[in-house]
């Protein structure tokens, strides 16, 4: 699975307690137009992630303002997967 078929596989699942999504490492994601960057995580549950999604938001709001504009969500991808966020690869997360 790519990033981009995981961004486009809504999940209408908010991450609650009552959270039944499967496994895979879970991040917090954001799409800029055409762009999306991995933005937080890996994370081992929807909820850890979901969690975290305000946290990162306000962090690159911080960095850059137009963070503000992008749409905040949260994706997962294949166990396999070996990228991290991009706040965690700067140690702001």
């Amino acid at each position: 699975m790519t990033i981009h078929e995981a961004l486009k596989n809504p999940n209408p699942c908010a991450g609650g307690a009552a959270c039944t999504c499967g496994p895979g490492k879970y991040f917090v994601s954001c799409i800029d137009g055409d762009e999306y960057y991995l933005m937080a995580g890996p994370y081992a549950t929807h909820q850890e992630a979901q969690r975290l999604r305000r946290k990162a938001q306000d962090i690159a709001e911080s960095h850059d303002p137009r963070a503000f504009w992008m749409a905040w969500g949260v994706c997962v991808l294949p166990d396999d997967t070996t990228r991290i966020g991009v706040l965690n690869k700067f140690n702001l997360i």
